[in-house]
């Protein structure tokens, strides 16, 4: 960098702030940037210019190649066609900031061709807001992808209030094998090093056709992730997905995303046309909690898997989520244990699934679906069923240590079942006696709000009213849905809502 840059940069500051499975760490945010170190970027710009407001560069990639920490790079109103390769860091106390100027409409494109529209390789203390990632088309395509050098694993990077909208892996609605097009992406090769405190916060994915992947996805080595209040639809495949085993990482032992959070998030219409969409998937990734969600009218609900032989999911959690009209079941372990892929020491508490398993091929799976797991607690929780001859309960292969207790069953139409490893029984009290498990449960209409609205919140009158486990103790900063205090009352409520 020659000298006269140095001494236009120095003035630039910013600053920020900056295993327990049931509250595993969240990243902390930057706080907000002082913003005296502006610099700015527009189509009409030259990137000989200085890069104030009177003066811009023009691109993008001039100013994440030039500015120091503390600095903050506005982008003016425009589309920019660029492939954005960030090469900056901040510091703890110096965030750099890239961002869209005045709220305005900054969309980087890739003028409908297959494109890596931004990365950030083993960079830190950035923050990434206001921006849309837009228009590819082809495989491998990436909106943003988080990851690492040979030597250097990304870390404490905040994506904010970002939309990434019609990122297609083909241009057909039927993908061929290997075709991949992901809005965000967090990849942490570096066996060693991985990649942590990790924000993605408040951003809208939509109308994508992800091919083989998902709209988030969290995979490899990486340690330490928040994924918050972000809205998910008509993806093409899973919405947001943590994913581990796959060999990302060289070092099987640090292969997987581990102590995250994925909350508040809204996920909706992630279908795929040649295999199951999730809307959440913890797929053989550990220590993650998932609550305060919405799932609705995906492939499935939230799903624990292992999809790689001789693994596991371990240690997550699913608290406080409502699941609603997917295709398949609404809350699922899915492991098999003859290819040795096992959900051991999971939990699934307060949740609300209604109207699942609306797929005639699907009606099976129930509103929650237990396919080979271990060490399963699963209580105070309302499944409630509408589809006739349909089980509101699915549990096969391997089950060892598997506790249901406080839950609340119903379903509104007739002929349903309960299936336990090939037995159907058609009644509650039938299952319950035979396999001396949901004994504290109860089987009868929680009286929701207002269903026709999916409002499942509880009714005065509401049976899950005080009734969950009397033992339970909520964990530091666990709330409902809603953000409500959790036990109001004599005792906890069943379901994701407490009432007031």
């Amino acid at each position: 960098m020659c000298l006269g840059m140095m001494f236009a940069l120095a003035s630039c500051e910013s600053s920020s702030a900056g295993e327990d499975p049931a509250n595993p760490p969240a990243p902390t945010p930057p706080s907000p940037s002082v913003e005296e170190g502006n610099y700015f970027v527009s189509t009409t710009g030259n990137d000989d210019n200085p890069g104030t407001l009177a003066s811009p560069w023009r691109t993008i990639q001039k100013a994440v190649t030039t500015v120091e920490p503390g600095c903050v790079v506005n982008i003016m109103e425009g589309t920019y066609y660029e492939e954005v390769n960030v090469k900056v860091s901040g510091t703890p106390d110096k965030y750099i900031v890239i961002k869209n100027y005045n709220d305005k409409e900054v969309v980087i494109s890739g003028n409908n061709t297959a494109k890596q529209l931004m990365l950030l390789n083993g960079v830190s203390y950035l923050k990434i807001k206001g921006l849309v990632f837009a228009d590819c088309l082809g495989s491998y395509t990436v909106g943003l992808k988080i990851s690492n050098t040979s030597d250097e694993a990304s870390h404490h990077i905040e994506v904010e209030s970002n939309t990434f909208r019609n990122l297609y892996a083909t241009s057909t609605i039927t993908y061929p094998e290997n075709v991949y097009a992901g809005a965000i992406t967090v990849a942490g090769y570096h066996a060693s090093k991985s990649i942590h405190d990790i924000i993605i916060k408040g951003n809208t994915i939509k109308d994508c056709r992800t091919g083989w992947t998902e709209a988030i996805g969290i995979t490899g080595n990486v340690d330490g992730f928040l994924v918050n209040n972000n809205i998910v639809t008509n993806t093409g495949n899973i919405g947001i997905n943590a994913s581990g085993h796959w060999g990302i990482s060289s070092d099987p032992n640090t292969d997987y995303p581990r102590n995250g959070v994925i909350s508040e998030n809204r996920v909706s219409y992630c279908k795929s046309p040649v295999e199951g969409g999730a809307g959440i998937y913890l797929d053989g990734s550990s220590n993650i909690l998932v609550e305060k969600n919405i799932s609705h009218n995906n492939v499935y609900g939230i799903t624990i898997g292992c999809e790689v032989i001789n693994n596991s999911a371990s240690n997550n959690i699913i608290r406080n989520n409502v699941c609603y009209n997917n295709e398949g079941f609404g809350i699922g372990l899915a492991g098999w244990s003859p290819l040795g892929r096992v959900i051991k020491d999971c939990q699934i508490i307060n949740n609300t699934t209604y109207g699942n398993a609306t797929a005639t091929d699907k009606k099976y799976l129930g509103e929650i679906a237990i396919i080979s797991s271990s060490n399963t607690i699963v209580k105070n929780n309302i499944f409630y069923s509408t589809n006739s001859n349909s089980n509101i309960l699915y549990v096969y292969d391997k089950d060892d240590n598997l506790t249901l207790s406080y839950n609340n069953y119903y379903c509104s139409t007739p002929n349903f079942n309960f299936f336990w490893k090939g037995i159907s029984y058609p009644s509650f009290d039938q299952y319950k006696n035979a396999r001396n498990n949901d004994l504290t449960s109860s089987f009868s209409d929680p009286l929701f709000a207002d269903i026709e609205s999916f409002d499942f919140r509880l009714g005065t009158a509401s049976p899950c009213i005080d009734t969950g486990d009397p033992g339970y103790i909520p964990s530091e900063n666990e709330f409902d849905l809603i953000n409500n205090t959790r036990i109001v009352g004599t005792g906890i409520d069943k379901g994701a809502y407490e009432k007031q």
